[in-house]
C-alpha cells in the first residue's frame, strides 16, 4: 500500500512539473499535444516572434531530444519570420549539437523543407551544406528536399547533393541519399536509375534498398542484383 502511495505521489508531482522533463518518459509522439504544458508560467501568445525564434534556438541547444522537439515545434509557428540568416543558425545547430538522426531528421524534414516551400531562394544555401565535413550536415540537405523531390522540384540541386554525399561511405549519410532517392524516383525514374548506374561502386547496398523501395518491381530487382551484397 506505501508502495502504491509513493507511486501515486510520483505521478502527480510529474504532472505538476513546471520544467522541460529531465529524462526520456516523455514519448515523441506526446511531445505535440503536450508542448504546452512545459512552460505553463511562460505566456508564449505574448512573446514577439524574435523571441520566440529565440527560445526556439536555445532549445535546439539542449541536451534532451524533448526540449529540441519543442525548439522545432516552435520554428513552426514562426515559419514566416524564417530567413536565410535562420537557416546559417540551424547549420550551425546541425554541425555543433545534433549528434542523432531524429533530431537532424525534425529540424531538415519539418522546419529546413517548409522554409524552402516557402522560398525557393534558400535552395542554393541548403545545397551547400553537401560540402560540409560534418554528417549531419550532409544528412540534412538530403533529407530537407525529401518531401519535394517527388513533385519534381529543383531535381538539379537534389542530384547535386547526391553526387556529393555519395562519396561519404558514413551510413547516416548514404541513408539520407538513398531517402531523397527514393521519393525522386516517383517523379523521374530515368533520372535515378542513370544516377545509380553512375555511382554503383559508391552506393551502399542499404542505401540502394531505400532509393529502390518505390520503383517498378522490375527496376528494382534489375538495381539490386547488379548490387554485390
Amino acid at each position: 500500500q506505501r508502495q502504491r502511495q509513493r507511486q501515486r505521489q510520483r505521478q502527480r508531482q510529474r504532472r505538476n512539473v513546471h520544467l522541460l522533463p529531465r529524462s526520456s518518459h516523455l514519448h515523441s509522439k506526446e511531445v505535440p499535444r503536450r508542448h504546452g504544458r512545459f512552460f505553463p508560467k511562460l505566456p508564449l501568445q505574448s512573446l514577439t516572434r524574435h523571441n520566440l525564434i529565440h527560445l526556439a534556438l536555445t532549445l535546439l541547444h539542449k541536451d534532451y531530444a524533448e526540449e529540441k522537439k519543442v525548439g522545432v515545434l516552435l520554428l513552426q509557428r514562426c515559419l514566416r519570420d524564417l530567413t536565410s540568416v535562420h537557416l546559417t543558425l540551424l547549420r550551425d545547430v546541425l554541425a555543433t549539437v545534433v549528434n542523432e538522426w531524429s533530431t537532424c531528421d525534425a529540424i531538415a524534414g519539418q522546419v529546413v523543407c517548409l522554409m524552402l516551400k516557402q522560398d525557393a531562394g534558400l535552395v542554393s544555401n541548403v545545397a551547400e551544406w553537401r560540402l560540409s565535413e560534418c554528417t549531419w550536415v550532409k544528412r540534412a540537405a538530403c533529407i530537407s528536399f525529401v518531401k519535394l523531390a517527388r513533385f519534381g522540384k529543383h531535381n538539379d540541386s537534389i542530384l547535386q547533393i547526391c553526387t556529393d554525399c555519395i562519396k561519404d561511405s558514413e551510413r547516416f549519410v548514404q541513408l539520407g541519399v538513398g531517402w531523397v532517392l527514393r521519393e525522386l524516383s516517383l517523379a523521374s525514374l530515368p533520372l535515378v536509375l542513370s544516377f545509380i548506374e553512375q555511382h554503383r561502386n559508391r552506393i551502399s547496398r542499404e542505401s540502394l534498398r531505400y532509393a529502390c523501395e518505390k520503383m517498378p518491381e522490375h527496376e528494382k530487382s534489375v538495381c539490386m542484383m547488379k548490387k554485390p551484397k
